[in-house]
């Protein structure tokens, strides 16, 4: 079996988010690849969804 690609884990994760009742659009999906990859933290996710709401 060859070994699971990020890209289809979080194609996986989407599925099984789907069939709870909800839905990532494609900048969640990006930001989920950048923390699978290391690109950024989880406490920078954090701090730009609160600038985002918070203003």
């Amino acid at each position: 079996m060859a070994p699971m690609t990020i890209d289809r884990a979080i194609e996986n994760a989407v599925v099984s988010t789907n069939m709870e009742g909800f839905a990532l659009g494609e900048e969640q999906k990006e930001i989920i690849k950048k923390l699978a990859l290391g690109e950024i933290t989880i406490e920078k996710v954090i701090e730009q969804i609160r600038q985002k709401y918070n203003g």
